[in-house]
């Protein structure tokens, strides 16, 4: 099987700035990967480079091994479901995560038995099933109670390919957990996972592999011992890690 998505020499450039430049890479089927940086790396415009949400100035995307600007809008909306930071609505609940079906139905359309079963299971695995008939609109809830019903939408329908930016940055330690083990399930029948974070222990916890950004460019893609080492952390963040650090990067 080959590679969900690949880089070749992706560069985005916006005037004189690249903000992203000759980024290579791979993800295979069945993992998750966390993308690591400073603010200003370019962790959210490789995503939208690679949801095609924002075109490579050069360089291809793929799909598959297929070139993503090939898929149709029908192909590309099955292919990968993105999910990014808090989209405020006015509508319910059930009306935001209707939204989920759309690249199904094509079309706006009432969630299916069959969707809503999967909703259901999706909002007790993450415990907020007790919200999921609440008639509020979705603008009054937390912050985190609205990134959880967003990731709900995003795994609502099966894909080969997710691309998350922050998907955990506003939940507390339990649902971090309950999101990580929900990306473990998915991944497990087959699916990638591409999701950005500042937290590193969080990333290094969660993710197979580490893609560590600076100033556009991969600067790392391995391991969490690898990528997120002393000597990579004080370089890149300018910080020191404190002892303990490089014995849990190791485990």
């Amino acid at each position: 099987m080959g590679a969900a998505l690949s880089f070749e020499d992706v560069s985005v450039v916006v005037g004189s700035k690249a903000l992203i430049e000759g980024i290579n890479f791979e993800l295979q089927p069945g993992t998750v990967t966390a993308l690591v940086g400073p603010n200003g790396a370019g962790k959210t415009t490789l995503l939208r480079a690679a949801a095609l949400l924002r075109p490579a100035s050069s360089g291809m995307v793929l799909w598959n091994q297929r070139p993503a600007q090939e898929y149709s809008h029908a192909e590309a909306s099955r292919f990968r479901r993105w999910c990014s930071e808090d989209e405020g609505s006015s509508m319910s609940v059930l009306g935001v995560l209707s939204a989920g079906a759309y690249p199904l139905e094509g079309r706006w359309v009432d969630l299916s038995e069959n969707q809503l079963t999967r909703v259901q299971e999706l909002c007790a695995q993450l415990e907020i099933d007790p919200l999921l008939n609440d008639p509020r609109s979705f603008l009054t809830f937390s912050q985190g109670e609205r990134r959880l019903f967003h990731l709900v939408r995003t795994f609502l329908l099966p894909a080969p390919l997710y691309l998350l930016d922050e998907p955990s940055a506003p939940l507390d330690l339990r649902h971090k957990i309950l999101v990580a083990e929900l990306f473990r399930q998915v991944v497990g029948q087959g699916s990638a996972i591409l999701a950005s974070y500042h937290d590193l222990q969080e990333a290094s916890l969660v993710a197979d592999q580490i893609m560590g950004m600076s100033q556009g460019k991969l600067f790392a893609h391995g391991s969490a011992a690898q990528a997120l080492s002393s000597e990579n952390i004080q370089r890149v963040w300018r910080v020191r890690t404190p002892q303990h650090f490089p014995e849990f990067w190791s485990k």
